[in-house]
């Protein structure tokens, strides 16, 4: 399951961008009209999503915002959504954003309303990866990262060219019941997430973490929110939002 895998970061924060936080959410309809085009069979499965979705939701997401996230986790034959979604995510480059705004939108306000996870998640990682992270380095999250909240359902989507690794986070958001497979009980990192290797194995058996990481905590100060007070604050749960801010609202 490639989403499980494929694992894309900075060293440095994700740079803004601008104009994301304006104008109104539309209906998911309207929202993929500028991609729909891009990847096929799109119509297909985003019908498919409007009828399977989960709802009533017992978190208040819409129908559109719980059929974003059924199709965001939507696997197909051909050339999903969550790839091109993603890889536009890490250019992060504005004009090659603009025509997700619709739909990251929703899956803004769907993710806003969702329980957030801080027991150890999983997820694969390419084994090029792990050869360039050492121990105490810190990275940051630059697209939607899944993972899953069983290390025993995990094991059976590596693959020879990615291993098993853990995450202690802060601020994961709970999507298992909008998730298209519910079984896999999965739970997404957002872009702007900063994680830290707190230990890297040189030998691991197939059911433990090669590496774990940690979601940081750090203080920043009103100041460089608004210029106010310098009262703390935990960067760790305004960043996040932050970031999403500017990609997806």
């Amino acid at each position: 399951m490639d989403r499980f895998n494929h694992f894309e970061y900075l060293e440095n924060d994700c740079k803004s961008i601008d104009n994301y936080n304006k104008g109104k959410i539309s209906s998911l309809d309207a929202a993929l009209e500028p991609v729909l085009h891009d990847i096929n069979n799109l119509g297909h499965y985003l019908e498919r999503a409007k009828h399977d979705r989960h709802f009533p939701s017992e978190h208040g997401l819409t129908e559109d915002e719980s059929a974003a996230v059924y199709l965001f986790t939507d696997d197909w034959v051909e050339k999903s959504l969550h790839p091109v979604l993603n890889k536009a995510l890490q250019s992060q480059k504005k004009e090659t954003l603009k025509p997700w705004r619709g739909f990251l939108r929703l899956l803004h306000a769907a993710f806003n309303k969702l329980p957030t996870v801080n027991q150890t998640i999983w997820r694969g990682l390419p084994i090029d990866v792990v050869a360039k992270l050492e121990e105490n380095q810190e990275l940051v999250l630059s697209c939607i990262t899944s993972c899953s909240l069983s290390p025993d359902i995990m094991v059976h989507f590596l693959s020879e060219k990615s291993v098993l690794c853990s995450i202690k986070p802060l601020n994961s958001k709970d999507i298992q019941r909008y998730s298209f497979k519910t079984a896999y009980k999965e739970v997404v990192l957002l872009p702007g997430t900063r994680l830290r290797v707190k230990s890297k194995k040189s030998k691991n058996k197939n059911n433990e973490p090669k590496i774990i990481f940690e979601e940081i905590s750090q203080v920043i100060y009103d100041e460089e929110i608004d210029h106010g007070s310098k009262e703390g604050l935990d960067k760790s749960q305004y960043s996040n939002l932050q970031n999403l801010g500017e990609y997806f609202t």
